[in-house]
């Protein structure tokens, strides 16, 4: 290749740069979420037009939320193939996982590896292979959907607490800790649980709220007001 190719193809690569920055909410979120967005941004744009209408303001500085996600997103996915398979291999995946049944999650896991094992993604291809190789671990999802989420939640817990302290030379007293601040949330219902509650009520003198006085009325002049 040329000098000639070579700029030609980096110019191409900058325009795709320029085209998908800031777009990775758009990729990461499924349809769904992006319209429902959409739809959540034009009521609080009219809602904000309106306001500004009954107070005298100038309403087309006002009312500006994006309201075009979905179509953006649309439009990316029209212009790059490669993306459009990956996000619809992934809403199907997602799709597929949460399938009751195991015979059939197992056939559609089927279905799916065959389809996009030959797109020509190399990412896709490898993520199909790892699917094959552990086939059975996925479709026991169907009967038991745990995940292991709550366990690296913890283990990062657990680092960040060693990153603060620059380490802890005593393990008992860090493994104390530990509990401590992973079952902090428990201890509290429980210490809660035993207090005695208070009764709580409005009609209680002390317990309404103040009223704050917005109208003012002008006293009415009188006769010797008016003499």
């Amino acid at each position: 290749m040329n000098n000639k190719g070579k700029k030609n193809e980096a110019v191409l690569v900058l325009e795709e740069r320029k085209f998908l920055f800031g777009s990775r909410f758009l990729l990461l979120a499924n349809t769904r979420t992006l319209k429902a967005k959409d739809k959540l941004n034009a009521q609080l744009n009219a809602e904000a037009k309106s306001s500004a209408q009954a107070d005298g303001r100038d309403a087309e500085r006002v009312g500006h939320r994006r309201t075009d996600n979905a179509d953006s997103r649309d439009a990316i996915l029209k212009a790059n193939a490669n993306l459009q398979n990956a996000v619809k291999a992934r809403e199907e995946l997602i799709e597929i996982l949460s399938t009751p049944n195991p015979e059939h999650m197992r056939a559609k896991l089927t279905t799916w590896v065959k389809l996009y094992s030959s797109v020509g993604i190399s990412q896709l291809t490898k993520f199909t292979r790892t699917i094959t190789n552990r086939m059975e671990g996925i479709v026991s999802r169907a009967l038991a959907p745990i995940s292991n989420g709550r366990i690296e939640g913890v283990n990062g817990f657990i680092k960040a607490l060693l990153r603060s302290a620059f380490g802890y030379q005593d393990f008992d007293y860090f493994a104390l800790l530990i509990w401590e601040q992973t079952h902090r949330k428990k201890s509290q219902n429980l210490l809660n649980s035993n207090r005695k509650k208070r009764s709580y009520s409005r009609a209680r003198p002390y317990n309404r709220k103040r009223l704050k006085q917005t109208v003012f009325q002008l006293q009415k002049p009188t006769l010797k007001d008016a003499g």
